[in-house]
């Protein structure tokens, strides 16, 4: 019996529970050290005080009751279904705490025994835990949206892409129509010759001029007018040599031109699409 004695001392002096024993009129009777340091007192100052001294103000009336009902229907259970509980410190400190009640009977008077547990550490984890819930969503809309903006962006350099596109096919078969001028104008100059081209022009020129003088004997051109209309042929061969060069080369600089800037298009448009 002694032996048993020493091993229940053992335990209520040593437990990491608050233990606080009370009597059938709610008066503490026994508090283990555990409590007294849960709740900042001395042993001393808590023996013969009513329990309600270790519940928030708040709810010390309503605790009053429950106490009273629980006498009435006394079993073992645990406190606080549903609900968060909380026990008062010396400091006047509120924190969260586990109750477990249990009951007997002893020399027919009904005693409870309270277990307590301080959970704020715990609580303290589902707080933290809350709030990384909380940023994890913030981070997931976030992601929603950039990747929305992105695939707008996307749609928009796309669209900007095919138009570029179109504008170089489109410059290219204006410059394959030119360079197709080009080569028939080029093709001309084996057959005949620049220099017997432009004879030829001449010649038929001055046939031409022959021609209309004998019709009309008076009304003979001066000379520097007839000059002008037998060079005209080669003027104009000329002409049309060198305006077809500069549009070669003014559709050559547009195609430069287009396919840089869709490079630059595609350049974007794949920078694009690694920001996140």
């Amino acid at each position: 019996m002694q032996f048993e004695l020493v091993h229940i001392t053992s335990l209520f002096e040593n437990a990491t529970e608050g233990f606080v024993v009370t009597n059938s009129k709610g008066s503490i009777i026994l508090v283990n050290p555990s409590a007294c340091r849960m709740f900042e007192y001395e042993a001393e100052e808590l023996i013969g005080q009513k329990i309600e001294i270790l519940v928030p103000t708040q709810y010390q009336k309503r605790h009053v009751k429950l106490r009273d009902d629980f006498y009435n229907d006394p079993r073992n259970r645990v406190m606080g279904h549903g609900r968060d509980l909380h026990g008062l410190k010396k400091s006047g400190i509120n924190f969260p705490v586990e109750v477990s009640l249990s009951t007997y009977l002893e020399s027919g008077e009904r005693y409870v025994i309270a277990f307590i547990i301080d959970i704020t550490h715990r609580k303290e984890i589902e707080k933290s835990m809350v709030r990384q819930q909380e940023q994890l969503e913030h981070v997931s809309n976030e992601m929603r949206r950039l990747n929305a903006e992105l695939e707008a962006k996307v749609e928009e350099r796309t669209i900007i892409l095919k138009e570029a596109l179109q504008r170089l096919e489109q410059s290219q078969e204006e410059l394959s129509e030119a360079l197709d001028k080009e080569r028939q104008l080029n093709e001309i100059k084996p057959v005949l010759g620049a220099s017997n081209l432009t004879r030829q022009l001449n010649h038929a020129g001055k046939r031409m001029m022959l021609a209309r003088i004998r019709r009309h004997p008076k009304s003979i051109p001066r000379r520097d007018t007839i000059v002008h209309q037998l060079a005209l042929p080669a003027i104009l061969f000329e002409t049309l040599k060198r305006t077809l060069q500069a549009r070669v080369k003014l559709l050559l600089r547009n195609v430069r031109q287009l396919r840089l800037g869709i490079v630059n298009v595609i350049n974007i448009h794949i920078l694009n699409a690694h920001v996140p």
